[in-house]
């Protein structure tokens, strides 16, 4: 039995059901006579329908006047099977059928592109999810097409173009959390966008949010803990330079300021309610974002040139009082500086071809500086870290036959890596360094079948990495100062369907990863940490999505996963009973791997009058740690919105959480009890846009 189980209060176990099923009406799809749009996407770097992608991604198409619930982390994890979001004040991630990274390593193993810029950092590094034309979030192995850290899957993030005439668009909303402490928060977001004269067209949007987050510090001398405050800027401009030439930029800029005082004990003598926290020294956080890029496409006879030049920034800046409480224990910080400049050349078929091919050539340089302090007495360690790397890749998928189709490729990545630390405490000062220089195969093999025009079945074999790399905040010698690299194995068989003229829209499909050299932290003597590639898992399940459209402006749609996770080879220096000791977690269930995932959304738009959605998302229990201790038990929660379109202009209410579900986005064991923190409570907003 695990040691600590963490219970949700399900105050209505009936009513989130029940409040869709009101929702939905009784309207077969047989009698709809919905005219389907076709969603495009680019995942494979080409453009195609993705009704005849052979893998299954979620996309979200968001519009400008839509509450931002809707195309938010969350929004984006509950309509996609076995996905888990970890937003909290000490990283924020998506997990994907299980795979995580080193908890707070510096790389996450699901790849994160805004507007073609691989982003080192992930999901940390990411700009606000605003002025959006397309999220596409691809699951499985992508090293084939995008390289390192796409061992889970990618998350792609696509600016829209400017618009051929005058357009702008206005978003506000104020926000109240009902969480105890009751507090505030308001969210304004605008744009424009249009052409300046025949060649060049350009877009400007600002969105700024700022106010509480409803948690309450017994502590401080004020009453709030974790305020929050961000102001993003997305900027677009496309410039013709002739019929088959266009060069595009595209950059995102992004400042959050807010607190950290959210983490408390849910256990032993320090432990406070939900939503209340005792620190008793100020812990903030500061982060700077910037992603720029310049895109030069050049239409050829037969092919089309494509050449992406990428240069993003990102500063984080924090202090946190490790301890999170009012014991006299030295605070942790952290200044970290990373800069990178890419470059992507890809030649491409055109999208009428009949066969589609492309070749490409990646080039990238990346540097780190981190400056971290921490323990007691305190050590500061400042690491830098040189990257650079040259890949080459291609893809070819041909027709075999009337309705066979064939796609294989490859990628060929070398990776070079060169990392120092100082390490400054009572004890002196040490030095030591470490270089990699690793050349990475990354094939893919998929094979489809088009049963009939609306059908598709499909089998696919793909690798990814995860690239080795430095521990920055535990390391205590050269040995624990660098790690490996791990890999991931898939291979998935899937079948999409559509029916009734593309009305109703069903996948299935069963997939099975295995993990190899997978990165773990062990601890040392001495309360240090490293990190080794000493673990092996295996990850199966199968996902389930369906949407539908009703007609008369009502659509339906659902994603059901179920999986397992488990460690086959896993041994880990461990505490126990005041003793390190090593432990055999072969058999162990991977961390934040929920056997099962369900959502069910309805959804009622006709583009004029009453309006409104509701979405049900719910889990099954997951553990938090390695060692099956602590564990979240199972939870749902909904949200919703109603309102009324008239004219150029939306009115709505919504509530995100409705029924003010209670579980943990973080947990972890130490010696002064469970340190967890609660994930968003109910969120009340009363919103209005306008289009013009």
């Amino acid at each position: 039995m695990p040691s600590n189980t963490l219970t949700m209060t399900r105050r209505f176990p009936i009513k989130p059901l029940a409040a869709l099923l009101m929702l939905t009406p009784c309207i077969t799809v047989a009698a709809a006579e919905t005219t389907v749009d076709t969603l495009v996407i680019t995942a494979r770097h080409w453009q195609e329908n993705a009704r005849q992608l052979p893998a299954t991604p979620t996309l979200l198409t968001p519009e400008p006047d839509d509450h931002e619930l809707w195309s938010s982390l969350e929004s984006l994890t509950g309509r996609t099977a076995n996905a888990r979001l970890e937003d909290s004040s000490v990283q924020k991630r998506i997990v994907l059928r299980g795979i995580t990274a080193v908890n707070t390593g510096l790389q996450d193993p699901l790849g994160v592109f805004v507007d073609g810029v691989g982003l080192p950092l992930g999901l940390n590094q990411a700009p606000a999810l605003f002025n959006l034309n397309r999220i596409e979030l691809l699951k499985g192995p992508q090293g084939t097409l995008y390289g390192r850290n796409t061992e889970a899957g990618a998350l792609r993030l696509i600016t829209p173009a400017p618009a051929q005439q005058l357009e702008t668009w206005a978003r506000l909303s104020q926000l109240y959390l009902d969480n105890g402490n009751g507090e505030q928060r308001s969210r304004l977001a605008a744009g424009v966008s249009g052409p300046l004269n025949e060649a060049l067209k350009a877009g400007l949007a600002i969105r700024a949010e700022g106010g509480g987050t409803g948690i309450h510090n017994t502590h401080a001398l004020h009453d709030e803990a974790g305020d929050f405050e961000q102001l993003s800027l997305s900027a677009s401009a496309d410039l013709d330079l002739s019929q088959r030439t266009r060069l595009a930029f595209r950059s995102r800029l992004d400042r959050t300021n807010n607190d950290m005082e959210r983490m408390r004990y849910a256990s032993g003598p320090l432990r406070t309610d939900p939503f209340t926290t005792a620190y008793n020294r100020d812990a903030y956080n500061e982060q700077h974002t910037g992603v720029h890029s310049i895109r030069l496409t050049h239409q050829l006879p037969t092919a089309e040139l494509t050449a992406i030049t990428g240069v993003s920034h990102y500063d984080r800046h924090f202090i946190m009082d490790m301890d999170a409480s009012t014991l006299p224990a030295p605070a942790s910080a952290l200044d970290q500086d990373n800069r990178m400049w890419s470059q992507e050349i890809r030649l491409s078929s055109l999208p009428s071809a009949a066969r589609q091919w492309l070749i490409g050539l990646y080039l990238f340089n990346e540097d780190s500086d981190i400056d971290f302090s921490t323990g007691t007495p305190t050590t500061l360690r400042h690491t830098n870290i040189d990257q650079e790397g040259v890949a080459l890749f291609g893809q070819v998928e041909f027709p075999l036959g009337e309705r066979w189709m064939l796609t294989t490729g490859a990628r060929l990545e070398y990776l070079d890596q060169s990392g120092n630390q100082d390490n400054i405490s009572l004890l002196g000062q040490r030095r030591y360094s470490a270089d990699h220089g690793n050349t990475e195969f990354l094939p893919n093999l998929g094979l489809s079948y088009h049963l009939t025009d609306g059908s598709l079945a499909y089998f696919n074999l793909s690798r990814g990495y995860l690239p080795g790399s430095y521990n920055y905040n535990q390391a205590s010698d050269a040995e624990s100062f660098t790690y490996d690299a791990e890999y991931t194995d898939t291979a998935e068989l899937g079948l999409k369907t559509d029916l009734f003229n593309g009305r109703l829209e069903t996948d299935i499909n069963l997939f099975y990863s295995r993990l190899s050299d997978k990165q773990i932290v062990d601890l040392q003597p001495g309360g240090t940490q490293s990190v080794s590639n000493a673990a092996k898992a295996r990850i199966y399940g199968l996902e389930l999505a369906l949407k539908a459209s009703l007609g008369q402006g009502w659509q339906l749609d659902s994603a059901f996963g179920l999986q397992h996770a488990e460690a086959t080879d896993y041994t880990q220096n461990v505490l126990s009973g005041g003793q390190l000791v090593h432990a055999d977690l072969s058999g162990n269930d991977l961390p934040l791997a929920a056997p099962y995932t369900y959502s069910l959304g309805v959804q009622y738009n006709k583009g004029h009058g009453w309006f409104g959605q509701a979405r049900l998302n719910g889990s099954g229990g997951y553990y938090f740690d390695s060692q099956n201790q602590i564990k979240q038990s199972a939870w749902q929660s909904v949200d919703m919105e109603l309102g009324y379109a008239f004219r150029d202009y939306r009115l709505s209410l919504a509530a995100q959480n409705l029924f003010d579900e209670q579980y943990y986005t973080r947990a972890l064991n130490t010696p002064n009890g469970l340190l967890v923190e609660d994930a968003a409570a109910r969120e009340i907003s009363l919103n209005l846009s306008a289009r013009w």
